[in-house]
């Protein structure tokens, strides 16, 4: 998949995890900081996986050396879709954001506010951000025609699904093809743009 597609893919990752939370934990427009920073997080951890692609990749690419650089262990003798790419990879990402975090307010009880507590709506919002928006990249990299090592450190290529796309059958497809542009593109920006009119709609006229 594209970078641009992986990004609006992490945002309606993003959306559709807040359709499943109680209502007392779904972010709200009228935290629009919390929604905002909700799908920021969403989307830019859409593309972490990436960082094992050191050419091509919207996260490496030439404008953004200081992350490339930062990403080198990631990249260096790895190939693309390897271990960043992998249920490890998901699992040591959202775990290094979660305790971030933690430690962030942490060190704002001992150092600043005794009292400092983030919120519970925020505490999910961060973590679940994190988490969603990284599987939403493994999820669609399923579709591309070379697969992953979703079992990463075992070297067999995940698919699906195990046939591939034709001019009018959809199926795995390689990146930028007509059934991303076409099909995938358009599914992922409508979802993500009913939920926000929703959104809006739901704080603003009720």
């Amino acid at each position: 998949m594209m970078g641009r597609t992986h990004a609006l893919g992490g945002a309606a990752a993003m959306a559709a995890a807040s359709l499943l939370l109680p209502e007392n934990l779904r972010p709200t427009a009228g935290g629009a900081l919390l929604v905002a920073g909700s799908f920021l997080l969403s989307t830019a951890s859409a593309l972490v996986p990436d960082a094992d692609n050191d050419r091509g990749s919207l996260m490496n690419r030439s404008y953004l050396m200081p992350l490339k650089l930062a990403t080198f262990p990631l990249w260096w003798g790895a190939p693309h879709r390897g271990r960043t790419h992998s249920i490890i990879g998901l699992a040591v990402y959202t775990g290094l954001i979660v305790a971030w975090v933690l430690g962030f307010q942490m060190a704002m009880r001992a150092w600043a506010d005794p009292l400092f507590t983030l919120s519970d709506p925020l505490l999910v919002s961060i973590g679940m951000a994190a988490g969603v928006g990284y599987a939403s990249h493994l999820f669609l990299d399923l579709f591309n025609l070379l697969g992953q090592t979703l079992f990463w450190p075992n070297p067999a290529k995940i698919t699906f699904p195990i046939w591939q796309a034709h001019e009018f059958i959809p199926g795995r497809f390689a990146a930028g093809s007509k059934w991303e542009r076409w099909l995938v593109w358009p599914l992922l920006a409508a979802f993500t743009g009913w939920y926000v009119f929703d959104l809006l709609g739901k704080t603003f006229i009720h």
